[in-house]
């Protein structure tokens, strides 16, 4: 049976789930991958062999974006999330929504801290603003800072999962 490494691009044979990121590297039986219509799924190679995509040929738009927009993050910590992003657009600054606040760490939350004066949660390199504070974001733009915007798929206590929702470069 076909392996499928993290982070090859994908389409499933049969079905218009759009391309596909293949989460980790694959079993034998099955690969997981987070669709552009649908979402993370995993299929059962015993049932249907996904297609892997000549990204840069057959698809025709920004690799940048789909690298970045086409992960779920399940079990990540906030860190772990901010070094995945920055590892593919460290010019970015990263904005993590975490329940009713959106939180930024690290390099990042000093750059914010500079901008706006925020105050770093307890002497951590961590700020944020409320979720209801949307023109941070239209006050970002209006001064060509990018930023990826890193939302919660839901709002549960445990396992809670993460997408990029948006990305603007300046």
């Amino acid at each position: 049976m076909e392996r499928y490494l993290k982070d090859t691009f994908i389409k499933h044979p049969k079905v218009d789930w759009g391309v596909g990121r293949v989460v980790s590297d694959s079993s034998s039986e099955s690969v997981s991958a987070v669709f552009e219509k649908v979402g993370y799924k995993t299929i059962h190679l015993s049932h249907v062999v996904p297609l892997v995509v000549n990204y840069d040929s057959e698809i025709g738009r920004n690799k940048f974006n789909d690298l970045i927009k086409l992960r779920v993050y399940f079990t990540e910590t906030f860190e772990d999330i901010y070094r995945d992003i920055k590892s593919k657009a460290p010019n970015h600054l990263v904005i993590i929504e975490n329940g009713t606040y959106y939180e930024v760490i690290n390099d990042d939350a000093e750059t914010c801290r500079k901008l706006y004066g925020w105050k770093f949660y307890k002497n951590q390199a961590r700020t944020g603003f409320p979720i209801g504070s949307k023109n941070v974001f239209h006050n970002l733009e209006d001064k060509m800072i990018s930023y990826v915007l890193v939302s919660q798929l839901s709002h549960k206590t445990k396992n809670i999962e993460r997408q990029v929702d948006r990305i603007f470069t300046a």
